[in-house]
């Protein structure tokens, strides 16, 4: 189940009922999850029972690219040019500032599982699927973007 998981992420597919249907027509989940077909409810419900679990996951994930320096963004080139520098209290950013914005994000991905699992009984309601949306997909790409950055500079910071 969490190659599923993990499938629906990366292909965009975060309808329990969606993911049903990859499991018995898309070969690459075919072979993924070894002919293995779970109904919407089982990954429904794995997702739900599971959630804590996997929101570990993806933390631990992204702070291991951390450590194997596969997250980039701190070295950049300049070509000479000259920069005035803004050190005003505004733009310092503090742990305390940074371990807000990470529990913001945090609510905002609580706030996209939340929405799942609402698709997930409306599903279950009215039988039928709902179309992608696409800018929720970029909000959610964006807010977790943002959270690996904001813990990989708390993460620099706790080093100092």
């Amino acid at each position: 189940m969490p190659k599923l998981y993990l499938y629906g992420y990366i292909n965009r597919v975060h309808s329990s009922g969606r993911q049903e249907r990859e499991c018995r027509r898309n070969l690459e989940v075919i072979w993924l999850l070894e002919g293995l077909t779970p109904s919407y409810r089982t990954i429904a419900e794995f997702r739900r029972i599971n959630g804590k679990a996997l929101k570990a996951a993806n933390r631990e994930f992204v702070l291991l690219r951390k450590e194997l320096e596969l997250l980039g963004g701190e070295t950049i080139g300049i070509d000479g040019a000259f920069f005035n520098a803004s050190a005003s209290d505004a733009s310092i950013i503090t742990k305390k500032q940074l371990e807000a914005d990470l529990k913001q994000i945090e609510r905002a991905i609580d706030s996209y599982d939340q929405l799942l699992d609402e698709n997930d009984a409306q599903e279950g309601r009215n039988g039928e699927l709902f179309a992608d949306d696409m800018q929720l997909d970029e909000k959610l790409e964006a807010l977790k973007e943002s959270q690996a950055r904001k813990q990989a500079q708390l993460a620099q910071f706790m080093r100092l």
